[in-house]
């Protein structure tokens, strides 16, 4: 087991209003447990809100949770001290989803792609070599054309790809890919996609593949969870999720996908869920997707679900 996260939760505190003193809480993570194999690909789905990208943020310690905690190689990474969190950062990385934010527009590649190297003591021997080398591998050929340009002389797929390249350059275990290909064109996605795997591959790295595109996950992770207002409601393999979907929140998301050739559906229907998704300020009281869920009854209404082993899935139900 390369991650290990129990009981997780993240609330935020905020103002009701403008005048008030009135403290409110969102509720943005409420009890998350995941567990991720080394050389695993796990992708994380969910609509826009549902804490997908806390959930990233927490497993690789950029936050720290209201509760519950995150084990990395079999140490809990929010009791360590600050040397030894320092010493196991160069195995977790992340890469961001908008490249335009997440490069700085001040640097050059050649000090951006540095910074690793210098922060982790790892600066040897010949470092423009190495970053060339990093530039090749992530398709940016001829890597000594870009290696002094500034982030805005490049293009999207471009500067994400130099992103890429500071996240695998340490050649980390664990990489949280946070909507990594959300802001790019199709054909650029597809390049971006494959580059990743290609990486991942050759480098064995394990990912947790953040998206709302499920068509995008299909072709990229090994096992997929599911989740909705701060909770997973469903967990299992890839092909298990798109042949035997259990939860009714996952049979909306996948009927809402795109499919190549509607004709060979014909008979499948679209699900359209009613209302909005509800506030994590005002969470409803027992199953949280009891207000939009066709089949909810008065025992949804009333006691929340827990995640129960059915088949080869696991998931939040009363249905089940």
């Amino acid at each position: 087991m390369l991650v290990k996260a129990t009981g997780l939760k993240k609330h935020y505190t905020i103002q009701k209003g403008f005048f008030s003193n009135e403290k409110r809480v969102v509720h943005a993570l409420d009890g998350v447990d995941i567990e991720i194999n080394e050389h695993e690909t796990v992708g994380l789905v969910g609509e826009s809100g549902c804490g997908k990208s806390t959930v990233g943020r927490l497993l690789i310690g950029l936050i720290k949770p209201t509760s519950g905690t995150v084990q990395f190689m079999g140490s809990d990474i929010f009791e360590l001290e600050k040397d030894e969190l320092n010493k196991i950062r160069k195995d977790m990385q992340i890469i961001f989803q908008d490249p335009y934010a997440s490069l700085n527009p001040r640097k050059t590649v050649r000090q951006i792609l540095s910074r690793p190297f210098i922060v982790h003591n790892r600066a040897q021997g010949d470092m423009e070599g190495t970053i060339l080398d990093l530039l090749e591998e992530v398709g940016i050929s001829p890597a000594h054309r870009y290696i002094d340009r500034y982030p805005h002389e490049f293009s999207g797929g471009q500067k994400q790809r130099v992103a890429i390249a500071r996240a695998l350059a340490l050649q980390p275990k664990f990489v949280v890919a946070d909507e990594a290909v959300s802001a790019l064109d199709i054909s650029i996605r597809a390049q971006i996609l494959n580059l990743m795997k290609e990486l991942g591959d050759k480098f064995g790295t394990t990912f947790l593949f953040i998206s709302h595109d499920l068509s995008v996950v299909r072709s990229f992770c090994d096992k997929i969870i599911v989740m909705y207002l701060g909770k997973i409601v469903e967990s299992t393999d890839v092909e298990t999720l798109f042949t035997s979907p259990l939860h009714p929140y996952t049979k909306a998301l996948l009927s809402a996908t795109p499919i190549p050739n509607p004709r060979s559906t014909r008979g499948s229907k679209r699900i359209i869920l009613v209302g909005d998704v509800p506030s994590p300020i005002d969470i409803p009281v027992g199953c949280r997707f009891n207000t939009r869920c066709p089949y909810a009854f008065d025992k949804c209404r009333e006691e929340e679900p827990i995640l129960r082993k059915k088949g080869e899935s696991c998931v939040a139900c009363h249905l089940y």
